[in-house]
């Protein structure tokens, strides 16, 4: 049988065989990997996903060019005006505002009522509108206070529609 050697050892212009990496090695380098990318993971998901900072609050500048209501307690009750609390979480003001509504014989002075808790969320919520008296008013009730024109930045508001918010 002829001695037969690899071309590579004779023949200078055939490529050496490439280097193979020890198969322990290759599985250090995988083990490593698979590690590191765990400890990330982890990492990510224990970490809060938002940090809360007054960064993240709601800028005056994201706030809407017009405001056409706010929504209050009832404070105080005059001949023809309301004064009101409205809360700056529930409205477009940097602090809490007590704000003069002014009544007008053209005001529609309304109270809506639905219902505290929803039975069955197929069936139409069993809302109710029906149109009150300036009398009807009273301390402590809710109201949203609508009007056509902008009140953005105003304490003293003409109402064009004054609507109680009766949950029950």
């Amino acid at each position: 049988m002829p001695n037969i050697t690899p071309d590579f050892q004779t023949n200078p212009l055939v490529e050496k065989p490439k280097f193979h990496l020890p198969v322990w090695l290759a599985l250090m380098i995988i083990l490593t990997l698979a590690i590191s990318a765990g400890a990330l993971i982890y990492l990510f998901a224990t970490s809060p996903a938002v940090q809360f900072s007054a960064e993240n609050e709601v800028k005056k500048s994201a706030w809407p060019a017009v405001v056409n209501s706010y929504v209050g307690e009832i404070t105080k009750i005059e001949k023809d005006n309301i004064s009101l609390t409205a809360s700056a979480e529930k409205n477009y003001l940097e602090q809490d505002t007590t704000l003069l509504v002014q009544i007008t014989p053209a005001t529609k002075l309304t109270i809506l009522s639905l219902p505290k808790k929803i039975s069955d969320p197929t069936q139409p919520l069993a809302l109710t509108q029906k149109e009150i008296k300036f009398t009807d008013l009273k301390i402590g009730q809710t109201v949203v206070v609508f009007s056509v024109k902008s009140i953005k930045n105003q304490n003293t508001i003409v109402a064009d529609s004054v609507e109680v918010q009766n949950i029950k």
